[in-house]
């Protein structure tokens, strides 16, 4: 028998991995240290607070929209990327990067489109993603080497669906708390940890493991 579980947002939150609330505070804090230290434009923290603006203006009734529109780290990560694409000038970016790039201004001026601006906006985007890896990295390997009671029986639960199935997991979350406790399964990586995607595409096996947000146990 199969049996597929999929570990959504907050499923090791009780374990002491970060909330995304939590998370949200810290990419902040982040953001405006980058800026602080590069003598730049806060662009994540002007994507935040555009993105804020937005929720706003939904009515309250109209609650599924509100609930999408309020920022959280991951939009305003990929709200990120979209206005690197858009900064860049001509003839690197498209009528289609335009028209969905966030519009923000900085120093009250529009966006300036040159090599400049986009290769700032892609120095904030790799601290942001290398400072994240790094406290996911830190807050598994405290958790690895103290495990809290509540570790014991997460592992227990998944051993004992273990025993009665044949079970693949779905990590949506970036921790690693489901490798720990099933470090024998596959997840797509080889003895060196790089991933290969043929080891995934070709499996016809279950006992599968694999990290959808991400492997920062491996390498980045």
């Amino acid at each position: 028998k199969k049996l597929l579980i999929i570990l959504g947002a907050g499923s090791s939150v009780e374990l002491g991995m970060p909330s995304v609330g939590k998370l949200n505070c810290l990419m902040l804090l982040w953001a405006a240290r980058w800026a602080k230290q590069e003598n730049r434009p806060n662009y994540y923290g002007k994507l935040w607070k555009t993105q804020q603006g937005h929720a706003r203006n939904i009515p309250e009734d109209g609650w599924l929209a509100k609930d999408w529109a309020t920022p959280n780290y991951e939009r305003c990560l990929g709200s990120l990327l979209d206005l690197l694409n858009a900064a860049q000038p001509p003839p690197w970016n498209t009528p289609f990067d335009q028209a969905f790039c966030p519009t923000i201004e900085t120093d009250g001026n529009p966006l300036e489109q040159t090599t400049d601006t986009s290769r700032a906006i892609e120095s904030q985007y790799a601290c942001l993603v290398t400072k994240l890896a790094g406290h996911f990295r830190e807050e598994c390997r405290k958790l690895k080497t103290e495990p809290p009671a509540s570790f014991n029986r997460y592992s227990a639960f998944f051993n004992k669906l273990g025993q009665e199935f044949e079970v693949g997991v779905y990590n949506l979350n970036h921790d690693t708390l489901a490798l720990n406790a099933l470090p024998d399964l596959a997840t797509g990586f080889d003895a060196k940890g790089i991933f290969r995607p043929a080891l995934v595409h070709q499996r016809r096996e279950w006992d599968f493991l694999y990290h959808l947000h991400g492997s920062v146990h491996f390498t980045y």
